[in-house]
């Protein structure tokens, strides 16, 4: 399920600083295309830690009630909502694996088994690579 919290960016001489309000935090990019991928970055990773410790999200503040705190005095602020499905983040972070069961023919088995191929691990490289781009 896609979230929408609000994430406060600051432009500062060097870098753009990154508050997230209902979770208590702050990153930061070397630009604002680097600061929004870190603000969701930081909102998944978070959000992943509430999930496995079972505890409910936090819901998401009205943009409008928000504001700095931590870099309040660093520069003018910009207020953005940041998309999150941290359902989804949270699995894709976890090692959990589960065993599929695939046919391949004959001929290629023993030649994965000649090359010592890891088919475990060549699928799930290109099933993530083909997900990646879907």
């Amino acid at each position: 399920m896609i979230r929408l919290y609000p994430v406060i960016f600051v432009k500062s001489k060097k870098d753009v600083l990154v508050e997230v309000p209902d979770f208590d935090v702050q990153t930061s990019g070397k630009d604002m295309k680097e600061a929004l991928f870190m603000a969701r970055d930081i909102i998944g990773l978070m959000g992943s830690e509430y999930i496995l410790d079972k505890k409910k999200l936090p819901v998401p503040s009205d943009i409008e009630k928000v504001s700095a705190k931590a870099f309040k005095k660093a520069g003018a602020s910009i207020k953005m909502l940041v998309d999150v499905d941290i359902e989804n983040y949270a699995a894709r972070e976890s090692n959990k694996t589960v065993r599929r069961n695939v046919s391949i023919p004959l001929w290629l088995d023993k030649k994965v088994k000649e090359l010592k191929i890891n088919v475990s691990k060549v699928l799930t490289e290109t099933l993530t690579k083909r997900v990646a781009t879907a």
